[in-house]
C-alpha cells in the first residue's frame, strides 16, 4: 500500500526507500553521538552533581550553628611522603633540598554518591578541578623555597570514592633551612627536617596524623659528602597566640663520609707537608731552593684549605 501511495504521488519506489534508508542511518548517527557525548562528559556531570550546594570555605566535620565548636570534631588527615631524591644538602648555605610526593588523605561526607551513579572514583587533575574542593592547607614551616612540578602537566592528583574518602597527591621540590653544627667536622652528623603544619586551623578543626607507612625513600645512592644514616617521624602541635595548630616532622639523619675527607684534605695535607721536610736536607747554601719550596708548600696548604 506504501508503494501504491508513492506510485499516486509520483515518486519512485527507489526513491521512498534512499530516503527511508537517509533517515535511519540519521537516527542512528545521533544516537551514537550522544553515547559519546554523555562517555565523555559523565565525569565531570557526577563531581558537578556531587558538588551542589557545596560550601568550600568549611572544613569536612564543620556543623552549622556550632559557633563554639562545642560539637564539631575536628577533621583527621593523615599524611604521607614518598622521598623520590635528596638532591643536595648545602653546608655553607645550611640548607637541604628534596623532592617527594605529598600524599594526605581525609574524609568528607559531603562528597559520597550513590554507587548506582558510578562505579568509578572520580578523578580530579587538574588545578581548577581540585580548587573546587575543600583541602588541608597544609605548608612547610621551614621552607627557603618551594615549587610544585608542572611538566609537561601539573603533577597533582585527587580521587574521590562513593564513601567521601579523598586522596590528594602532589609532587613537590623544596628548598629547606638547616641548623647544622661543625664541632666534630669531619666526623660530624647533621639532622635536617621537614616541617609540616596547617596555616590557618588550629587542633579543634584539624588534624595531622602519620600513616603506617609514613616515609618511603626510593634512592639508594649516598650524596657526596653524605650518607643518610637514620629518619624517624613526629606529630606535634605548634603554640601561637591564637591557639595550636597540627604540625608533623619527620627527621633526616646524615652522617659525613669520612674517606671523602680522607682523600680530599687529609692525604694531600701529609703528603705538603712531608714534601715541606726536603728543605731540612738541601744545602744551607741552597736559599733559592729552600725559599721556593717554603712559599710553594704554604701556597699549596692554603688552596687545600679552600
Amino acid at each position: 500500500m506504501m508503494l501504491s501511495l508513492a506510485r499516486i504521488n509520483g515518486i519512485s519506489t527507489w526513491t521512498w526507500l534512499s530516503v527511508r534508508s537517509l533517515l535511519a542511518a540519521l537516527c542512528f548517527l545521533s544516537f551514537l553521538t550522544k553515547g559519546l557525548c554523555d562517555g565523555a562528559g559523565g565525569k565531570q556531570n557526577l563531581l558537578d552533581i556531587v558538588l551542589q550546594g557545596y560550601d568550600i570555605d568549611k572544613w569536612p566535620t564543620f556543623q552549622e550553628g556550632d559557633l563554639e565548636n562545642e560539637l564539631t570534631e575536628p577533621t583527621r588527615a593523615n599524611l604521607s611522603l614518598d622521598i623520590m631524591f635528596i638532591s643536595s644538602i648545602d653546608v655553607q648555605a645550611m640548607d637541604l633540598t628534596i623532592d617527594f610526593y605529598l600524599n594526605q588523605r581525609w574524609r568528607d561526607a559531603r562528597l559520597q554518591y550513590p554507587q548506582n551513579l558510578s562505579k568509578r572514583k572520580i578523578v580530579l587533575r587538574t588545578v581548577e578541578q581540585i580548587k573546587r574542593i575543600w583541602t588541608p592547607d597544609t605548608y612547610m614551616v621551614n621552607a627557603k623555597s618551594a615549587n610544585f612540578h608542572e611538566v609537561t602537566t601539573p603533577n597533582r592528583l585527587v580521587y574521590i570514592d562513593h564513601d567521601g574518602n579523598v586522596m590528594y597527591s602532589a609532587r613537590i621540590t623544596a628548598k629547606l633551612a638547616c641548623e647544622m653544627h661543625f664541632g666534630m667536622y669531619p666526623v660530624d652528623t647533621q639532622v635536617c627536617h621537614l616541617h609540616l603544619a596547617s596555616y590557618a586551623y588550629t587542633t579543634s578543626h584539624l588534624k595531622f596524623h602519620w600513616t603506617e607507612e609514613a616515609i618511603t625513600y626510593g634512592s639508594t645512592e649516598d650524596l657526596n659528602q653524605f650518607t643518610l644514616a637514620d629518619k624517624w617521624t613526629e606529630e606535634s602541635e605548634d603554640k601561637y597566640p591564637d591557639g595550636y595548630y597540627p604540625c608533623l616532622r619527620v627527621h633526616f639523619k646524615f652522617k659525613r663520609n669520612f674517606g671523602h675527607h680522607l682523600i680530599q684534605t687529609y692525604l694531600p695535607t701529609v703528603l705538603i707537608v712531608t714534601i715541606s721536610w726536603v728543605s731540612f736536607f738541601l744545602e744551607a747554601a741552597a736559599i733559592p731552593a729552600r725559599v721556593s719550596l717554603g712559599i710553594t708548600t704554604f701556597l699549596t696548604m692554603i688552596t687545600v684549605s679552600t
